[in-house]
C-alpha cells in the first residue's frame, strides 16, 4: 500500500468560492466496487473502492497517470483515503 498526500477538498472549498464539494453522505457511502476521484500533486484520478469502513477507504488507482514522477503513484497501486479527499463519485460497479 502506498502513502501519498492527497488534496483535502473540504479545505479547498473553504478557501475557494467557486469550488463545490459533494455532500458528506455521498462521500461517506461509496460502495465497494464504486469509484472515487481524488487528487495528488495536481493530478485528479479515479480509485476503485476495495473497502469502505465508515468513510475511510482503501482503493486501487484506476487510471494511467501522467505525473507519477511527482506523486509516485501508478495504475493498480493501492492507497488509503477518506471523505475529505473525494472530489467526485461514480457508484457504477
Amino acid at each position: 500500500m502506498k502513502t501519498v498526500e492527497l488534496v483535502n477538498v473540504v479545505e479547498r472549498s473553504e478557501h475557494c468560492e467557486n469550488f463545490n464539494i459533494l455532500d458528506l453522505e455521498t462521500r461517506t457511502n461509496i460502495p465497494v466496487g464504486g469509484f472515487a476521484k481524488v487528487c495528488a500533486s495536481g493530478e485528479r484520478f479515479w480509485v476503485k473502492i476495495v473497502t469502505n469502513e465508515a468513510g475511510k477507504y482503501t482503493g486501487k488507482v484506476s487510471n494511467n497517470l501522467l505525473l507519477t514522477s511527482h506523486h509516485e503513484l501508478k495504475h493498480g497501486d493501492i492507497i488509503c483515503f477518506d471523505v475529505r479527499h473525494i472530489f467526485d463519485v461514480d457508484e457504477s460497479p
